[in-house]
């Protein structure tokens, strides 16, 4: 609205401004017209006055005795006579007898001086000769050799000739001033003859030639009298851009140089024009500065009704605000107090009662230092003081406040100091109750340095108090403790019973751990599987009687999970004596220790002594390497045979991995095949041990035409995890064109132990391809033989441990006759492995065990010597015939 209002007005101005400088024009225009008009009045009336006295400047001739004498019968002697008789009394300066040729006038007889000639004449001057006209003017010649001449046709002289006058002209400039008669100060005059042109000027007043704009003309009489004013014709004005002409005349032109009705009048259009351009400049300035002071009023005014709205807008949300305001204070669980500055309360929030037990009138003029705990009167006292030292100052505090059923309950209170301000006139407390915030804090804390799952000590707070000890030691002397505990094969209960199992088991752990050590011991959940122990002021002899027990007491079953379950584990064992200062070296010695007693067959506690440091290094350096074996082609493939004791041919082969170390040289499966399964490394070496074997498997069939080989490959418990496996296995099958019936993957028995779902789905799969499964290393296990009902095994494989018992020979037997009684009852094929020696080999026979591998048969080698031992070894009736390549065996004796 106010920028249309604006914009209207501003409009308006430019309006008026143009109205004003129009109007000015106008006027400006009509005075210069009202001006020129009496100009123009003027120059008439002088322009006729000034021909007359013009006239005596042009000498007119009537010679009236040559006009009769013109023509070619006149002698040239009377003519002469007549021509000087007639110059004598008459103002020319001579005359001349003209004959017309062509278009030129040709000069026949003169009498006086001739200074020019005729040459051509214009078809005026040739017509008014032919036609005998009256005395025609002309100027002929140029510059000041000019001669006003007048022509004379007689009626009664043939075509063809004429009688001209000649009359010297002015050589000076003449001023009308100087001339009798009316002044003529502000006029310049000219005369011409016939046309208004510079060839045909006789003289002028002035030298500003052509005249040219407003002037005023006067034409002579054609009978060549200039007196009186029926000599001459009327002066009209003309004011045309092209010249005036009338041929064979006299023509008086006259031009006004300044205003002829004087210099006010001629200033006066000017005078109108700026001053009635600056009366618009004022007007226009008057009317914007109202415009912008009635638009500064409207805005004005609109502030004032835009303030008064702001204002019963303010004083209403004020309203509103003070009406929220006091139900948030009714309604709010914070404590507001106002007390004076000796701690006497002026106003209690309605919210005492909720928060104190107290109402709130009954706490107006009580102290509220009496409601703060003794013990934080101190912190009261001090606050206060704080801030009633400085208006506007603030302070926040924590202390206790008793309630009317007294309890102490813990609030947060923040003090300001209000006392100069004249709504308040005192100290605003704001209180709150922080019991749950504190309560938190705690908890928080608690969890911070506590196990969530078992509620034991976490590495912070073990760590935390190992430090304490050490600096403790260090100061006093004796000795610390710290035992490193880590569970044995604990994957397989999470793997094969869940999280959920373990998670119990771990809590249970932690349980009877907490039974076992003593009271002033830490005991600590590390994270996953491991737990640490810190003896405060506990020696290596007390370490070791704690590791014991602990060892004792994890033997016995674990009744978890709809079952009892035993666990076993290894403890690291290390102990600080006052040299000793750093933490974190007692705990990571404590780690090697645990670790030592992992490598050495798990299940036991370890000590920690310097050498320790020297294995693990070793260890870690032939992880690295083995990360490196693969790609650099350190690992090879070596074959055992399979025997068939019936009849003594080999039935198959099985792979084995070996690794050359370039530093280390030959390093046995037992040292390395644990490694690649805890980093991993075990799933692409055992995907390409699966390809490089069915590969050899496949080129011995073709070159010894035993295509009824068989080949055996272990399958770790970690390759079963991969989900590639399944695929592997094909491949390497698809691409050695490998029948599937003569590929058996030997599984450890704790896999099918654990019979997880995921372990199942992938035996399941395998068995799909067609290959066969063999049980490795049966009888080691401790769990139900009824996954053999279950699971789709093709194979038992006799553990070593059955067969090379020599003390034992007569229990071995029996277990190994009862092994392969119960497979030939499930349909399942028996292979017994580790046959070294004669007597095992005679012990295995009598069993009914039909198939066998070990060093007297063969050693594991090359696939190229195994080649040779099929191709050397040859079936005698009743007879073993020891072979003759590298690897075979050296039994050589009647069956």
């Amino acid at each position: 609205m106010r920028a249309r209002l604006k914009l209207r007005l501003q409009r308006m101005t430019i309006v008026v401004l143009a109205g004003a400088v129009a109007t000015s024009c106008l006027v400006f225009f009509l005075a210069r017209a009202s001006v020129e008009h009496s100009n123009g009045l003027l120059l008439k009336e002088d322009a006729a006055q000034g021909t007359l006295l013009l006239n005596q400047y042009i000498a007119q001739t009537q010679p009236t005795s040559l006009e009769a004498m013109t023509g070619p019968s006149v002698g040239s002697q009377a003519w002469r006579a007549a021509a000087v008789a007639d110059e004598a009394h008459t103002g020319a300066s001579a005359f001349a007898l003209l004959s017309v040729v062509g278009d030129r006038l040709v000069v026949q007889d003169s009498v006086g001086t001739l200074h020019v000639s005729f040459g051509s004449a214009s078809p005026s001057v040739v017509a008014a000769i032919d036609r005998h006209m009256t005395p025609y003017n002309l100027v002929v010649g140029s510059g000041a050799s000019r001669l006003l001449v007048q022509v004379f046709g007689p009626p009664a002289v043939a075509q063809g000739y004429a009688l001209a006058s000649v009359t010297p002209m002015p050589t000076t400039t003449v001023s009308l001033n100087s001339l009798p008669g009316h002044p003529f100060a502000n006029i310049e005059a000219a005369l011409y003859a016939g046309h208004e042109a510079r060839q045909d000027l006789i003289f002028s007043t002035t030298t500003k030639l052509p005249i040219t704009g407003q002037r005023a003309v006067a034409l002579m009489s054609e009978s060549g009298s200039v007196g009186g004013s029926a000599g001459s014709s009327p002066a009209v004005l003309s004011d045309r851009a092209g010249s005036v002409s009338a041929p064979g005349r006299i023509l008086v032109v006259l031009a006004a140089t300044a205003s002829l009705s004087g210099a006010a009048s001629a200033m006066m259009p000017w005078v109108l024009l700026v001053g009635l351009l600056v009366a618009a400049g004022i007007v226009a300035v008057l009317f914007e500065t109202s415009a912008r002071r009635r638009l500064q009023a409207v805005r004005t005014a609109r502030e004032l009704a835009e303030r008064n709205t702001m204002l019963d807008e303010a004083m209403m949300e004020q309203r509103r605000t003070d009406a929220r305001f006091a139900a948030m204070v009714r309604s709010s669980s914070d404590l507001t107090t106002v007390i004076a500055a000796d701690g006497t309360i002026l106003y209690q929030s309605p919210s005492s009662d909720r928060l104190l037990g107290y109402p709130a009138e009954e706490l107006v003029g009580t102290n509220f230092g009496d409601m703060v705990d003794a013990e934080d009167g101190n912190i009261w006292q001090l606050a206060v003081a704080y801030v009633v030292q400085e208006p506007g100052a603030e302070r926040s505090v924590e202390w206790r406040l008793r309630t009317a059923r007294g309890q102490d309950i813990p609030v947060e209170s923040r003090l300001t100091n209000l006392l100069t301000d004249s709504a308040v006139r005192g100290i605003v407390l704001n209180s709150r109750d922080v019991s749950e915030r504190t309560r938190l804090e705690a908890e928080l804390r608690h969890q911070a340095f506590h196990d969530s799952l078992t509620g034991l000590a976490n590495r912070a707070l073990f760590q935390d108090r190992l430090e304490h000890a050490v600096s403790r030691m260090a100061r006093t002397g004796g000795a610390v403790s710290v035992l490193f505990l880590d569970l044995d094969d604990f994957k397989s209960i999470n793997d094969g019973r869940g999280h959920v199992a373990g998670d119990e088991m771990l809590k249970a752990v932690a349980t009877r751990l907490h039974e076992t050590v003593r009271a002033g011991d830490t005991l600590a959940r590390l994270g996953g599987d491991e737990f640490a122990v810190l003896l405060d002021n506990g020696d290596s002899e007390a370490a070791e009687l704690t590791a014991e027990r602990i060892l004792d007491v994890l033997r016995l079953p674990f009744a978890v999970y709809g079952g009892e379950h035993g666990v076993r584990a290894s403890i690291g064992i290390v102990t600080g004596m006052e040299e000793w200062e750093n933490a974190d070296e007692l705990l990571r010695n404590a780690d090697v220790a645990m670790y030592a007693a992992k490598s050495a067959g798990k299940g036991r506690s370890q000590t920690f002594h310097p050498g320790l440091h020297r294995s693990v290094i070793n260890r870690l350096q032939l992880e690295t390497d083995l990360g490196r074996a693969l790609d650099n082609e350190e690992l090879s493939v070596v074959y055992q045979p399979i025997m068939d004791l019936a009849n003594g041919t080999v039935t198959g082969v099985e792979a084995l991995m070996r690794w050359s170390h370039p530093h280390r040289g030959l390093v046995m499966p037992g040292e390395f095949i644990p490694i690649a399964e805890s980093t991993g490394l075990i799933v692409p070496m055992g995907k390409w041990l699966l390809r490089q074997a069915c590969f050899d498997a496949r080129r011995l069939q073709e070159r010894t035409e035993r295509f009824d080989l068989h080949l055996a490959v272990n399958v770790s418990a970690r390759q079963l995890e991969d989900p590639g496996l399944v695929a592997d296995v094909a491949a390497a099958l698809a691409s050695s064109r490998l029948a599937p019936n003569l590929l058996t993957l030997e599984i450890t028995e704790s896999v099918f132990m654990t019979n997880t779902p995921q372990s199942v789905d992938v035996i399941q799969r395998l068995k799909g391809l067609g290959v066969k499964l063999s049980i490795d290393d049966f009888g080691t296990g401790y769990s139900s033989l009824a996954y053999l009902q279950q699971l789709p095994v093709d194979e038992l494989k006799i553990d070593r441990t059955f067969v090379g018992d020599e003390g034992k020979a007569s229990d071995s037997v029996k277990l190994v006759e009862t092994i392969v009684r119960l497979a030939s009852d499930l349909g399942l094929d028996t292979v017994a492995e580790g046959i070294e020696t004669t007597e095992q080999f005679e012990r295995l026979r009598s069993t009914g065990c039909h198939l066998a591998q070990g060093y007297l048969f063969a050693r594991p080698t090359d696939i190229r010597y195994v080649q040779q031992l099929l191709m050397s070894i040859e079936r005698r009736p009743g007879q073993w015939t020891e072979a003759s390549a590298p690897g075979a065996g050296i039994l050589s004796q009647s069956a």
